[in-house]
């Protein structure tokens, strides 16, 4: 099997790591300072309209 870190170092296929979709937040600073910066309460409404559209609910 060809590994994440391999791939990276050989560079055999482009792979851009990124952030994962979801952050936990341990504390309620953290959450405050990055709100800021990444508009959270639109990408929780965006989300939330992802999540109602595949499920159907």
């Amino acid at each position: 099997m060809i590994y994440g870190e391999y791939l990276l170092k050989t560079r055999l296929i482009d792979i851009y790591p990124i952030e994962g979709f979801f952050k936990v937040y341990h504390y309620e600073k953290q959450y405050a300072l990055e709100k800021k910066f990444y508009h959270i309460d639109k990408l929780k409404k965006i989300i939330w309209e992802l999540f109602f559209r595949v499920t159907g609910k």
